[in-house]
């Protein structure tokens, strides 16, 4: 007993001091930086926590006694093996200190990151975690909406950390920020804003985490002042016009809704949910066709996109000789690093980022998500008659989470971005802790 209290109490200390905040900055490490030019000491708190959680894995790992993996668990160990070939491989082709920090950032933090969540915490603070993953997504969809109403309907500027995002961008890439973009239409101008992560695509996917996470919350608690946060994560959804991330929420509702058959109840509840989403976009979009969302939402808009993505992309074409080479197997690193040279060049795509995915990662790391989707399926079918109404929050949430990212890889970049790829693998380990508490 004093040995359970003992251990409650240093993971209730690790979840206050290094899970949160690590969030915290991590979600909202841009709009800190520059809103309120804190660039060292956000910069210092980030990277001291990224260390703090490589440091103690190595010392989980060994403490940790009759460890019980999940199928999970058993994926993530190719996967951790993959990712250090990836870490040494990108050192081998150009090894220099800025090499090294961001292979460690892009490689080997992820996955200590899934490790030190899968063996540190427990399901009371997966629920716990859950609602301050919802309550920043809430932050970001005030401050997307904040930039909106500055800048799309007042007409005046932005919040100056927008300013400094592209200004930033600009400064890499010497080019025009692609962040963020203006639609035009007749009745107003749409500014699809960069937002506090970064990117439009990364800020929308991770405001749709949180529409799915006050869903699902709504669904299983029953606590209807969340539906307050949930109408702004919805409505700022909305504004940002992204396409891939309202498809991504809507695709992974309909994937729990087929995991719901089991119980009508709720299926029926996700049919009212999925039905009111539908008809709001409906009248938004349609009805509305003269203004930039009917544009962006338009059928010929969609289809133009398929069709480059699905029968014209180039890139496709010039990536399939390289299936027949071993490296593009297994990776070959970031663009970031090191573009060019050594057996095969990057291959970039903004409209199909699936392709660029399969160049930096590999081919098996494709394979080994595909391996992921068909067991969680499976396994999610299985024991989603035993979750208890406590836990069915925090499965599907997680769950969903996961699935919102994956579909993403087909458009936008958003899924390996800092800000979010260690959300991924958390919400795995997340995923690795509840069902393995239902093996016999």
């Amino acid at each position: 007993m004093r040995l359970s209290f003992k251990l409650h109490h240093r993971i209730n200390i690790e979840y206050t001091l290094i899970i949160i905040p690590f969030f915290l900055v991590s979600i909202l490490y841009y709009f800190l930086r520059f809103q309120f030019d804190l660039d060292f000491f956000i910069l210092s708190i980030y990277s001291i926590l990224q260390i703090l959680i490589i440091g103690i894995v190595p010392f989980k790992v060994i403490k940790t006694n009759n460890f019980k993996r999940s199928f999970i668990d058993s994926i993530m160990l190719f996967v951790s093996l993959h990712f250090i070939y990836l870490l040494i491989f990108t050192l081998l082709r150009n090894f220099s200190s800025n090499t090294l920090l961001y292979a460690i950032k892009d490689y080997f933090f992820p996955i200590c990151f899934y490790w030190y969540i899968r063996l540190s915490i427990f399901k009371k603070y997966l629920k716990m975690l859950l609602n301050f993953i919802f309550f920043l997504s809430f932050t970001v969809s005030i401050i997307y909406l904040l930039d909106f109403y500055l800048k799309g309907i007042m007409g005046e500027p932005s919040l100056i950390y927008l300013e400094k995002i592209r200004n930033l961008t600009m400064e890499k890439s010497e080019a025009t920020s692609l962040s963020g973009t203006i639609v035009k239409g007749d009745l107003f101008n749409l500014f699809r804003f960069e937002g506090p992560l970064g990117h439009n695509s990364a800020t929308s996917l991770f405001i749709s985490i949180g529409v799915t996470i006050g869903i699902f919350r709504n669904l299983f608690v029953k606590n209807y002042s969340y539906l307050f946060f949930l109408t702004i994560c919805f409505i700022a959804l909305i504004v940002s016009a992204n396409r891939t991330s309202i498809f991504a929420l809507i695709l992974s509702m309909l994937i729990h809704l087929s995991i719901y058959k089991y119980n009508s109840l709720n299926g029926y509840r996700i049919i009212k949910y999925s039905t009111f989403f539908v008809i709001f976009l409906n009248i938004v979009f349609l009805f509305l066709a003269d203004n930039p969302f009917g544009f962006i939402f338009s059928f010929e808009s969609l289809q133009r996109n398929l069709d480059y993505i699905l029968f014209s992309n180039k890139e496709f074409v010039q990536l399939m000789p390289f299936f027949y080479n071993p490296i593009l197997w297994f990776g070959v690193g970031f663009p970031i690093i090191d573009s060019d040279s050594f057996f095969i060049d990057i291959i970039r795509s903004d409209d199909f980022f699936l392709i660029q995915l399969v160049s930096i990662y590999g081919i098996l790391f494709i394979v080994f998500l595909f391996i992921f989707f068909r067991s969680w399926y499976i396994n999610f079918k299985v024991v989603n008659i035993k979750l208890i109404i406590q836990d069915k929050y925090i499965m599907y949430s997680y769950s969903s989470i996961v699935i919102i990212m994956l579909v993403s890889i087909l458009h936008a970049g958003s899924l390996t971005r800092p800000q979010l790829f260690p959300l991924f693998f958390a919400s795995l380990a997340a995923l690795s802790v509840v069902l393995n508490s239902y093996r016999k």
